[in-house]
């Protein structure tokens, strides 16, 4: 079945957008009356309505995990890409992604090879530096970078997907089960973290390893 779902879908809308969506459709369908009738008559059709209904809720929840992403990293001065910002610099919280002469090393790749001062960017016009830099990367080393911003959108998407079935459940009384997957949501949202920060660490040193290779190669 796994093999027939990933035909027709590409690695990150499996784990990013159809999880999060068949975590959400399982959990409602295991606490509706009716279950078992709806297990008894599952055929390939079933399972393919259910993929269907998982990537339809799926798609929903991933964006509604955008407003809880941007409420999460506000507490943290931004994602870890901003960390490089004039006010998070003062705080070092680029410093659980690069040591500092790697941060000094980023500074004069990004200044002579994208003609940009980080010191003079706005926090606006920062996603655009971000984007520029991930262009650099030659395409057989985006591998990694792709698959930590998947297990990102992943465990983003599950967070918020444990935050509203926490919210049903609570509005029916199930207040155990319910405080369960508030944890849930805590952890999920701390491995977000995590893959937060290797996907920054990941692109700022492809882009400071493929402008040294090419400079090495001229």
């Amino acid at each position: 079945m796994t093999e027939k779902i990933t035909h027709y879908f590409n690695p990150f809308e499996f784990k990013s957008i159809i999880i999060p969506g068949g975590y959400v459709l399982s959990f409602l369908l295991i606490t509706h009356p009716s279950i078992e009738s709806f297990i008894a008559t599952i055929t390939f059709g079933g399972f393919s309505l259910f993929v269907f209904l998982s990537f339809i809720i799926g798609q929903l929840i991933n964006s509604l995990s955008y407003f809880q992403e941007k409420l999460f990293w506000y507490f943290f001065g931004g994602m870890p890409t901003d960390w490089l910002l004039r006010e998070n610099r003062q705080k070092k919280r680029w410093a659980k992604i690069l040591t500092e002469t790697q941060l000094l090393k980023l500074d004069e790749l990004i200044q002579k090879k994208l003609i940009i001062d980080l010191n003079n960017v706005h926090t606006n016009d920062y996603r655009a530096v971000v984007h520029q830099l991930r262009l650099n990367i030659h395409n057989d080393k985006l591998h990694r970078l792709l698959d930590h911003n998947t297990q990102y959108c992943l465990h983003r998407s599950l967070s918020t997907a444990s935050a509203l079935l926490a919210c049903y459940l609570f509005f029916i009384y199930a207040w155990t089960i319910g405080i369960i997957l508030i944890i849930c949501s805590f952890l999920f949202s701390y491995r977000l973290y995590k893959f937060g920060i290797y996907y920054a660490r990941e692109l700022f040193l492809q882009f400071i390893n493929t402008s040294n290779l090419e400079d090495s190669l001229k």
